[in-house]
């Protein structure tokens, strides 16, 4: 096994992103290691780089890539969380919802202003 020479990478970014990497890594280990939910990570970790490298014309040095990284892991990270509190919270109302009366009013009070026009 052969001893490879380390080097340090580095980037600027807003101080605002030491906050949202510590965030991330409390909602990485309370997603867990359900195999499904990690496949949506990576889905949404995938999206989130692809629209940041391609949004910025070039990358320009291995900072930028390390960054994109980060900025698009802690982003995949907050939407899934954000979605799977959605997701305990609207099975929460379906057990309480079993007839989708709820459901039906609010859709109806909702679209109730365009239909009267």
């Amino acid at each position: 096994m052969s001893v490879e020479a380390l080097r340090t990478y580095s980037f600027r970014g807003p101080a605002s992103l030491r906050g949202q990497i510590d965030d991330a890594l409390v909602q990485l280990e309370q997603i867990g290691e359900d195999q499904e939910i990690q496949e949506w990570l990576g889905r949404e970790f995938r999206l989130s780089l692809l629209r940041r490298l391609t949004s910025t014309k070039s990358v320009d040095s291995g900072s930028d890539l390390v960054r994109a990284a980060v900025e698009s892991l802690t982003e995949a990270t907050n939407r899934v969380a954000s979605d799977l509190k959605l997701v305990d919270e609207y099975a929460e109302w379906a057990e309480l919802d079993i007839e989708g009366e709820e459901f039906t009013k609010a859709a109806l009070e909702a679209g109730k202003e365009i239909w009267q026009e």
